[in-house]
């Protein structure tokens, strides 16, 4: 059976402000580097695009016989057309407004062009077409975390997102 090993006050003491002043290191160290740590985003919107590309070229090469599914494919298909203006909004918002590295951990685009501008309309009027159409199968009318907690789809795919993760 394991024993018990008591420490005076002061040593107890000195931990307790050795703990404290690591997490004043850990926390100055997040705040003053320049974004860095959104950086690994970047490539992976890289493989993603790549993916996406790959899945709708399969997508659209597809022979359907049924005349329904044929309509729904092309729907999805144009939907996806749709969805890259958000692309396009943000390559033109990055050229203007990312200078540096520090700007890429901001959520400015995602807050005020898509949550609360047109883009977001519009994202949610192509999830809400795309529900309808599959009878909510594909797109839940709410999207769920892995906490259990439920969200509307344009919060829980855009909220506080920083532009480093947004296509570009």
């Amino acid at each position: 059976m394991a024993s018990t090993i008591k420490i005076r006050k002061s040593k107890y003491l000195s931990y307790q402000k050795q703990g404290f002043l690591y997490l004043v290191f850990i926390l100055f160290l997040f705040f003053t580097q320049a974004g860095e740590y959104v950086i690994h985003y970047m490539p992976l919107a890289k493989t993603q695009k790549e993916l996406n590309t790959y899945l709708e070229g399969r997508l659209a090469a597809l022979n359907l016989q049924d005349a329904d599914a044929d309509a729904y494919r092309d729907d999805v298909l144009d939907r996806v057309k749709s969805l890259s203006t958000i692309e396009e909004e943000f390559a033109a918002y990055g050229a203007q407004n990312i200078a540096g590295l520090d700007q890429f951990r901001e959520s400015r685009f995602a807050e005020l062009r898509i949550r609360r501008g047109r883009l977001g309309q519009l994202y949610s009027e192509l999830w809400s077409s795309q529900q309808s159409q599959s009878g909510g199968q594909w797109t839940p009318e709410r999207v769920e975390d892995y906490e259990g907690r439920q969200y509307q789809p344009l919060q829980f795919f855009f909220r506080e997102t920083p532009n480093a993760v947004l296509p570009h």
